[in-house]
């Protein structure tokens, strides 16, 4: 079981906001979880020029929100608003089309990345991150290599740092009584938290995200607000986890 600072479903309840929100992440680009009744339901970009992006999906069962079940799935879409005009970024599917749901978010989150520019066309590997090796002679495909574009070998740079700071295993006591599971920073949306080192507020610890390049903190006592009935903050090898009475086996992340 996966806990975060933000309401976004765990990746196994096979809903889309996961999916979109990680695929943003791919392509470094900062967002947050819409809040008020304007925003509601929506992803927005933050710290980017220009008109923050609107991102959410649509479900014939559900209303409007970026996080719906990937079964029935109909589309997803990513907007700017210009004034009194809505300008789309992303608008979803061909009609007639429905890709699946890691499809849809992998192209929404690059349309929305090309938006705000953060990723360079490559004209080498098309930005697969692979570039096909052809024989001199004939012209036929005897293989591939990785792009050597300076783009692309950051773009595999940061994604290999991503996985390798990845904070996503709960466990369960040896006893079978007692669950962990992970928090997720609320920045980034890939590191963990640990404690700062003599670093209090209010007489109760701070703790700081365990992603390379993010600097995200919290309080003690702003993570205690989003706790429910049962579940209390524990530090296990210097990694943060909400405790819980255990429910049964934790499932495996899809």
């Amino acid at each position: 079981m996966t806990h975060s600072l933000t309401k976004t479903r765990p990746a196994h309840e096979q809903n889309t906001g996961q999916l979109i929100r990680a695929a943003l992440d791919r392509y470094d680009v900062t967002h947050r979880v819409g809040s008020g009744p304007i925003e509601r339901g929506w992803l927005v970009t933050t710290g980017h020029t220009g008109a923050p992006v609107y991102i959410t999906a649509h479900h014939p069962k559900r209303v409007l929100s970026y996080d719906v079940p990937t079964d029935g799935l109909t589309s997803m879409h990513a907007v700017i608003i210009e004034g009194s005009r809505t300008r789309l970024v992303y608008a979803g599917a061909p009609d007639g089309l429905c890709p699946d749901a890691a499809v849809q978010a992998e192209q929404c989150a690059k349309a929305v990345a090309v938006h705000l520019g953060l990723i360079p066309f490559c004209g080498s590997c098309e930005d697969t991150g692979s570039v096909t090796i052809h024989h001199h002679s004939h012209d036929g495909i005897i293989g591939s290599q990785a792009c050597e574009w300076e783009p692309c070998i950051e773009r595999r740079r940061k994604a290999a740092a991503r996985q390798a700071n990845k904070h996503t295993s709960s466990f369960v006591a040896d006893d079978g009584k007692t669950e962990y599971g992970v928090q997720i920073c609320a920045s980034c949306h890939v590191g963990g938290f640990t404690p700062v080192p003599d670093e209090y507020v209010g007489g109760h610890p701070v703790y700081a995200c365990t992603a390379d390049e993010c600097d995200y903190t919290v309080a003690h006592t702003d993570l205690v607000h989003g706790l429910t009935h049962g579940q209390s903050l524990t530090v296990v090898d210097g990694r943060l986890y909400v405790a819980e009475p255990s429910t049964g086996p934790i499932l495996p992340p899809f």
